[in-house]
């Protein structure tokens, strides 16, 4: 009896313990809109991609597809999404399960060529990862390297990408 008290005293404030960080990491939803301009054409929101992908995964079109692909969807562990999107595990899916993403079209540029009109959208992804810098540190510099960027900012990828 006398071991009993402090262990179920212990189990008790390792529970506590473990509730109040698992409030604290958990992620808060931001208002993305926040983070683009007013005069915006388009903007779609997501709030979590993994579950943006389990609902392309779970549409019949994408289970039509699957005998020609080979992908076939599988059901998402529901332990491993808490624990990541707490914070434990990979930085790869810490980052994918707690981000939120918007993609904005910003403004449309048009080209007129001869008797062609050529319409090209500047378009800007904005993505809010709920996760420190000095975690995703390494993840921006393995991503986006410099040759991306340059090919970003000149608005034509095709040969740039097609060498790397």
């Amino acid at each position: 009896m006398s071991i009993a008290r402090p262990l179920i005293a212990a189990s008790l404030l390792l529970v506590l313990i473990a509730a109040a960080w698992t409030w604290w990491a958990f992620p808060a939803k931001v208002d993305m809109a926040d983070y683009v301009p007013a005069d915006s054409i388009v903007y779609l929101e997501f709030n979590s991609v993994g579950d943006l992908i389990d609902a392309v995964e779970q549409s019949n079109a994408w289970q039509a597809t699957t005998s020609i692909t080979g992908y076939a969807s599988t059901k998402s562990n529901k332990a491993l999404t808490f624990l990541t999107k707490a914070g434990i595990g990979p930085t790869d899916a810490v980052i994918l399960s707690r981000a939120q993403v918007a993609l904005v079209v910003v403004r449309w540029n048009t080209i007129e060529e001869d008797s062609t009109l050529r319409i090209k959208p500047d378009i800007a992804l904005v993505v809010e990862t709920h996760t420190s810098s000095w975690r995703t540190k390494a993840l921006r510099r393995r991503r986006v390297t410099s040759r991306e960027l340059r090919c970003v900012s000149r608005g034509s990828c095709g040969p740039l990408l097609s060498s790397a």
